[in-house]
């Protein structure tokens, strides 16, 4: 009876180490993950380091948005108030010829981004129902994706291969063809119009900070709406359950 207790005893003092010895392992595992992680994502942005690159790469990297090793600061209160202000900028067509690109209101103010299923469409639909707040013009607009990846990649391109001049001037047509998703004479008419527009998935553009920085030097707010993910998982699921069972339906 006595060694059977001994046994029993011992097979629990082992159980206690084996339990100890894993714990110890999986402690060491996470640090390993987490140092790892942090030494990968030192390479992306060494990357972006602006030793090394063509002079316009080092121009729209190094500039005066103040970063961390992990992307921009937060901005700290008192924060600064939406700015309404005029834009102009040249497009150069060759050595004696150039265009006087006049934005009498440079737009837009806001750019709303977030995560799916996290109530951005509702803000915008509560958003259009003040007078001052001007939203793109149409339905089929009403998320324009200016910013996203086909411009994004365009940019980092010429910024890359150091086509300056093609570079300004693509800039100045884009920020021309902002002002193209909003009814300017209303804007115009109207200086304490806020100009707003909502694309979710620019959240996903980590290249997105430097895209406004160097598109809209007149520094719009960037608004970030997020959901717990467990909500916004099961949200997810029960809009495709029913958009599923409509489709069964005809």
């Amino acid at each position: 009876m006595v060694g059977t207790d001994d046994r029993s005893s011992s097979s629990f003092q082992l159980g206690i180490l084996a339990f100890v010895f894993i714990l110890v392992i999986l402690s060491f595992l996470t640090l390993f993950s987490e140092e790892l992680t942090s030494l990968k994502l030192n390479d992306v942005f060494a990357k972006n380091d602006t030793t090394a690159k063509s002079p316009l790469h080092r121009k729209y990297y190094s500039n005066t948005a103040q970063r961390s090793k992990y992307g921009y600061h937060h901005p700290q209160p008192p924060y600064q108030p939406i700015q309404h202000m005029s834009h102009t900028c040249l497009i150069k067509r060759n050595t004696s010829s150039e265009q006087v690109i006049h934005l009498t209101t440079a737009v837009p103010h806001l750019i709303l981004i977030g995560a799916q299923k996290s109530a951005t469409s509702e803000f915008q639909v509560l958003a259009d129902k003040y007078i001052n707040v001007i939203t793109p013009l149409s339905a089929i607009k009403f998320e324009p994706h200016f910013l996203d990846f086909k411009l994004q990649g365009a940019l980092m391109r010429m910024i890359r291969e150091n086509k300056t001049a093609e570079f300004d001037n693509a800039v100045c047509r884009f920020r021309q063809k902002y002002t193209e998703f909003f009814n300017m004479t209303q804007v115009n008419n109207n200086t304490m119009s806020v100009v707003m527009e909502k694309t979710p998935v620019y959240m996903l553009l980590h290249n997105l900070p430097m895209i406004i920085d160097v598109l809209c030097p007149w520094r719009p707010k960037i608004l970030v709406i997020l959901r717990d993910p467990v909500d916004r998982a099961c949200k997810c699921d029960c809009v495709l359950r029913h958009v599923k069972k409509n489709h069964s339906n005809e």
